[in-house]
């Protein structure tokens, strides 16, 4: 079985802890115009190139990269459902939706989890949990509770963090691990501090099986994956020839391919630059615009594929990526404003994020995405020379994109297998 996971954690002072958060709508009440959609899904777009390029930046090029964008997005969505004043205003500017009717952002991220997780046709493929842990005596606000409950269907646990925080602990770590079919077993390393008033928790669940799925038998389990011009290491490489889209950019010298996975709405798309040491060029140029122009190039044609077989998880830093994008307060004990989130906030400090935690794993096989040996035989590429080939024997990135709305669900760099 294949399967791809992700969680994140965020470890809030003052009591507050935070481990990820996904959106799911009830019922819609408020639907955008097709503009104010447009405009939405842009700014999730330009925030998802935002949050690359920091994490990117603050590590070696030769470093993998894993991430997903729509969970921090819709984190910060469940936080500003809390945040008032200054707070709530450098969310929104982060996240870039400040012109828009709050409302229609909930609503409208809400219609997009709930189509594409509740779908029945998707059960057992993708999956979202959410719960929110309290501490037994916190008084959450009703109207966090209740915006919670409706916009991310969040159940709710009291635990007793102040006397017995091991076995809060516990608690969460047994929920995730369930809600992740156990590939996440201990996402809290350690108990929670007796202060920790609120745990907000996602567990994200999926399994994508390719559409058209590559033959093992065809596979180079010694195929070649170029890390730089003068070295390379030894790698399965899945070989295959499909009817795929395709395209291809003069300007940026660069590739692009969708996989598609048989939830058809969801796509694995492929950015590969022609010269092997040309990603760090094209993350350099990375943006919306630039993503968007490789996606018009492309159309349904005949490709030769060459992908290697890779694992890769990750811890990126997002806080300070975060704060790099103008989220300073959300992170201060005394600027913070999340008071909406409880009735009776701690006197001596305010709630307040110190730190944000996220975890993400995928592994890509013959079969498809998965998230949680060689001999010297040669296997030639298939198919015609008049056909386009995708080689992918040389870094490059991916995105796992909702292909409906333009969101993207993970996105990430292979730098080395």
């Amino acid at each position: 079985m294949e399967i791809m996971h992700k969680l994140y954690s965020w470890w809030l002072g003052s009591g507050l802890l935070v481990i990820s958060i996904h959106l799911i709508l009830a019922e819609q009440t408020v639907r955008p115009s097709e503009s104010e959609f447009q405009q939405l899904m842009e700014s999730n777009l330009q925030f998802t190139m935002g949050m690359f390029q920091g994490i990117s930046s603050r590590i070696s090029p030769q470093e993998n990269i894993i991430f997903s964008p729509f969970s921090v997005y819709t984190v910060l969505l469940m936080g500003h459902l809390g945040a008032k004043g200054h707070t709530a205003q450098e969310i929104c500017l982060a996240l870039k939706f400040c012109t828009l009717n709050i409302s229609y952002i909930h609503d409208t991220f809400g219609n997009i989890i709930h189509d594409l997780f509740l779908d029945p046709s998707h059960h057992g493929l993708l999956a979202v949990a959410n719960r929110i842990f309290i501490k037994n005596h916190l008084e959450i606000s009703p109207m966090y509770e209740f915006t919670l409950r409706y916009y991310y269907n969040a159940t709710v646990q009291e635990l007793d963090f102040m006397n017995d925080a091991g076995e809060a602990q516990d608690a969460i770590n047994d929920w995730v691990k369930k809600q992740t079919n156990g590939l996440i077993q201990d996402i809290l390393t350690e108990a929670p501090e007796p202060r920790t008033s609120v745990v907000l928790a996602n567990a994200l669940y999926f399994s994508g099986e390719w559409l058209w799925r590559f033959d093992p038998a065809m596979s180079n389990p010694s195929g070649k994956f170029y890390l730089t011009d003068e070295s390379h290491i030894i790698i399965p490489m899945m070989v295959g020839k499909m009817n795929l889209a395709y395209g291809y950019s003069e300007q940026f010298q660069t590739s692009m391919l969708e996989l598609p996975y048989k939830i058809r709405r969801v796509s694995m798309f492929l950015v590969l630059p022609d010269e092997i040491g040309g990603l760090q060029h094209l993350q350099s140029k990375l943006n919306a615009t630039v993503l968007k122009h490789l996606i018009k190039t492309m159309k349904k044609t005949e490709v030769n594929v060459r992908l290697p077989r890779f694992r890769i998880e990750d811890t990126p830093k997002i806080t300070e990526v975060l704060k790099d994008m103008g989220l300073h307060d959300l992170f201060s004990s005394s600027d913070a404003n999340l008071s909406g989130i409880a009735s009776n906030e701690p006197e001596n400090e305010r709630l307040h994020v110190t730190d944000i935690v996220h975890r993400a794993a995928i592994k890509i096989d013959e079969k498809g995405s998965v998230a949680v040996a060689a001999t010297a035989a040669i296997v030639e590429r298939v198919g015609s020379f008049n056909m386009p080939f995708f080689e992918a024997d040389h870094p490059f990135l991916f995105l796992i994109m909702d292909k409906q709305t333009g969101t993207v669900l993970f996105m990430g760099r292979i730098s080395g297998p």
